[in-house]
């Protein structure tokens, strides 16, 4: 029987909302030891600075001494099959935290491991991350189900864990997903964007892209937001509105520096607020297996 995080589907209305109170019970205490008899691997297919980062930080002040382990520094590179790999950690490790660029690969090892496993990113979702940004807008709203939280971006990972997360609650939750053929667009004719609370936003860039340029004309554009839109009928917008990107922030892409930077971004401290929500995280299955 699978235990732990692979989908925000595996959650609860509950769950998460169990998951939210204890990562702000752990916000400011550091020093606790309900992990220190236990092992935890954080498993990285590729370079990471937030989620590792936030991640390792957790399970330090949590009791724990996490054990970081690359694929590259495994014998998966010299051909061990997946299986066998995930067969062993399984008998090592009591934690499994996984952050990887294939689908394939997360799916394999929840299916045939026997610890607790916690899905830190894969193409399809990025469960924990999604969880730590509603933690970020309650912190700065203290209620979510009357306002409205706007995606301007791709049909990537963070957009579908944000539809599975906002269908759970019942949020109000506005989308735009560009393509290949609406990039001439302007964001003055995206009322999306009118009487928004939280704008929210990603790397143009899905995982196994580079420097993709097709949506440029789309970045959201500080100027945009202060001083060109207006709804149908002239009146200008809500302009007391968050806005919230989970990093890197690739500047002149889908975002301006001006927009980046202004008294509305939350976006620095929305990546602290990880450490939080991976305590709340990791305490909620702590607690479920004891």
């Amino acid at each position: 029987m699978f235990r732990g995080l692979f989908s925000i589907s595996n959650l609860s209305r509950l769950d998460i909302i169990y998951i939210l109170k204890y990562s702000f019970f752990f916000e400011k205490r550091r020093n606790h030891t309900i992990l220190s008899g236990s092992r935890l691997l954080i498993l990285l297919d590729s370079n990471s600075t937030r989620t590792r980062l936030s991640t390792e930080i957790a399970i330090n002040e949590l009791g724990g001494k996490p054990i970081i382990l690359y694929e590259r520094d495994s014998q998966v590179v010299k051909g061990e099959g997946l299986i066998e790999t995930a067969s062993v950690l399984s008998r090592y490790f009591n934690y499994i935290l996984y952050r990887t660029s294939s689908t394939y690969k997360t799916k394999l090892f929840k299916n045939n491991i026997g610890p607790v496993f916690i899905n830190l990113l894969d193409p399809i979702e990025h469960p924990c991350q999604v969880i730590s940004d509603l933690f970020t807008i309650i912190k700065y709203n203290t209620y979510f189900y009357d306002i409205r939280i706007s995606w301007i971006g791709r049909n990537n990972n963070m957009f579908r864990s944000w539809l599975l997360i906002s269908k759970v609650f019942n949020l109000n939750f506005c989308y735009f997903l560009p393509t290949n053929e609406c990039v001439r667009n302007s964001f003055k004719k995206l009322f999306l964007l009118n009487n928004s609370n939280v704008i929210m936003t990603d790397s143009w860039n899905t995982i196994g892209e580079s420097n993709n340029t097709v949506f440029s004309e789309l970045k959201i554009r500080g100027k945009y937001i202060y001083n060109n839109i207006s709804d149908a009928s002239g009146n200008n917008i809500n302009r007391s509105f968050l806005f919230m990107h989970c990093l890197p922030a690739y500047l002149g892409m889908e975002v301006d520096s001006k927009m980046l930077y202004s008294n509305n971004s939350i976006v620095f401290e929305q990546s602290y607020n990880k450490i939080a929500t991976m305590k709340g995280i990791l305490y909620f299955y702590y607690k479920l297996h004891i």
